[in-house]
């Protein structure tokens, strides 16, 4: 993650395969998934071409801060700015 942008980058000499705009942090694998969070909500990312798939709403108030997400078994973690906050499939 640049701070604005997450890039993917091949697991074999690092060249970049694709970016993600406007993201608030780093990719994560969660439930069989690539999920980077996006101002909105979470967007679903093919790891292969880069391409969103679906975005899931995720109401984060009026913080535009960092997100760094991060899974512990089936919650997704995501540490904005000061606040900690688990999320679980509905």
């Amino acid at each position: 993650w640049t701070g604005s942008h997450t890039v993917a980058l091949d697991g074999v000499d690092l060249t970049p395969r694709w970016t993600l705009r406007d993201t608030l942090g780093p990719a994560v694998s969660y439930a069989g998934a690539l999920v980077v969070p996006v101002p909105d909500g979470l967007a679903i990312v093919d790891g292969r071409s880069g391409e969103v798939v679906e975005k899931r709403r995720v109401d984060r108030g009026s913080a535009d801060v960092p997100v760094a997400p991060a899974v512990l078994g089936d919650v997704l973690v995501e540490q904005r700015g000061p606040e900690l906050v688990a999320l679980r499939p509905a």
